[in-house]
């Protein structure tokens, strides 16, 4: 095995084989690494500079280098033969994750064994890695539960972000533009001109594409944006119906409340008791 100019921190490793690792490398000016066959589930994330990893299947059938560049990661799979090769010109630093697979149900990996091998990175994945980091090691069940379930929320993480990304990447840049001005501003006064203008579009058009992706005009998506949310502050707060309807965009209480018996057939206060178990068949 190789190993150059190479400066290692890692956390929640002991003498024992644990499920869940995190750690943090940084390798010089072409630092080399490997050859090692890859025992975990590893998502290794980029943070400056860059590496080229080469690797053998578990037939040793060379398959394609996995190249990352700074901001980007990828889930490394047990099983293949691993060469690193690192930024000729920079030292690259990366933070990883190595979960072992018997920690992981058979619909989970396959989940992840459908990954891009490429993956863009997002400041919500590193700050949960970072929060590995700076756990101290501890031979406690409770610290061990939690770092196992650490490592099972960064992958759901990766997951969630792989497949956002694959959904606004088929979707025209006029309709990401606009959910995601809605998405910011859907509690205040919004127009259709106000969203087509975000896109850039005419209001006709950005009508013409929602109605063809999502299957309902701008509008309507707003207004089950605001419903939606009114909802679940509903269920998880005690404000009142009149509060919720105000702090979601609503003007007024009975707007709110028509608005959720057509969506869900009930009303705001009958799904609040639902939700916190006061059911009864009385009505308002």
């Amino acid at each position: 095995m190789i190993s150059l100019n190479l400066d290692l921190s890692v956390s929640n490793i002991g003498p024992s084989r644990k499920a869940v690792c995190f750690g943090k490398a940084r390798y010089k000016t072409g630092g080399r690494f490997g050859p090692r066959v890859q025992r975990e589930y590893q998502l290794v994330v980029i943070l400056h500079g860059s590496v080229i990893i080469d690797r053998e299947d578990p037939l040793g059938k060379k398959t394609p280098s996995i190249r990352l560049q700074n901001g980007e990661m990828s889930l490394l799979e047990p099983g293949y033969t691993e060469h690193f090769r690192f930024d000729e010109k920079h030292e690259t630093i990366h933070t990883w994750l190595s979960v072992n697979p018997a920690s992981l149900d058979r619909e989970f990996i396959a989940a992840l064994n459908a990954l891009p091998t490429v993956l863009s990175g997002s400041t919500r994945v590193q700050e949960l890695l970072d929060q590995g980091l700076r756990i101290a090691p501890e031979r406690l069940e409770s610290a061990e539960n939690f770092m196992e379930a650490l490592g099972r929320t960064i992958l759901e993480a990766v997951l969630w972000e792989a497949e956002s990304h694959a959904k606004h990447k088929v979707m025209p840049e006029p309709m990401r533009l606009a959910l995601e001005v809605i998405g910011h501003r859907f509690t205040e006064p919004l127009t259709l001109e106000q969203v087509s203008d975000a896109a850039y579009v005419t209001p006709q058009h950005l009508v013409r594409l929602f109605r063809a992706h999502i299957g309902e005009t701008p509008m309507r998506y707003v207004w089950r944006i605001r419903t939606e949310r009114g909802v679940q502050m509903l269920r998880q707060t005690g404000i009142s119906v009149a509060e919720a309807a105000h702090r979601v965009g609503f003007k007024n209480v009975y707007h709110f409340s028509r608005a959720v018996k057509e969506r869900y057939g009930k009303s705001p206060m009958q799904l609040r008791k639902e939700e916190w178990g006061l059911t009864d068949n009385r009505s308002e």
